[in-house]
């Protein structure tokens, strides 16, 4: 049978098993009261005869972001509050007040230890990073971040090729055998 089919089109095995599935499977039911269906298109999706939605434009620079600035604080204490940290940085460490601060907190409610700062100007965030990375805080160690957004990260350079950066190991020289006198 499998020699027959290949000598067959397509079109002819496919409408082969048509019949033959409408001849021996008992169980199905039949089409009555159901809507024909209409044929499929040849490309298997019908297109509508309405016109395409024209792409939007890419933007072309950077999202004017207004100079804002963020920093992640992180390791801080879980008792610390947002009032806190906008007091901490408007007098002790003389960067200014913040735009915004973000607390983190988990599923619970509990703060967790983490939050993210905005500035009005970068400035601002680049002093508040320098001044504040590792103050301990309760004999820990806080770790501050600066946040750059994508728009802002500089180009990089093409990297080498693959085949370029591998190196070989070096293989050891076999030792000589000792020489007995």
């Amino acid at each position: 049978m499998s020699e027959s089919r290949l000598d067959q089109s397509l079109e002819s095995i496919i409408s082969s098993r048509k019949q033959s599935a409408r001849k021996g499977r008992g169980g199905r039911r039949s089409d009555a009261g159901r809507p024909s269906a209409t044929a499929a298109p040849v490309g298997g999706v019908k297109k509508s005869t309405k016109q395409a939605k024209q792409p939007k434009a890419a933007p072309t620079g950077p999202a004017p972001t207004g100079g804002e600035s963020k920093i992640m604080i992180s390791n801080l204490p879980l008792d610390v509050e947002q009032g806190q940290l906008q007091d901490y940085f408007a007098s002790a460490v003389g960067v200014g007040r913040p735009k915004k601060i973000l607390m983190q907190y988990g599923p619970n409610g509990k703060s967790l230890g983490s939050a993210t700062v905005i500035f009005n100007r970068a400035e601002q965030a680049s002093k508040a990073t320098t001044a504040l990375n590792g103050v301990k805080i309760d004999n820990r160690p806080i770790r501050v971040d600066l946040l750059v957004s994508a728009a802002n990260v500089p180009a990089s350079t093409k990297q080498s090729s693959l085949a370029d950066r591998v190196t070989q190991p070096k293989k050891d020289k076999p030792k000589p055998w000792p020489r007995r006198p």
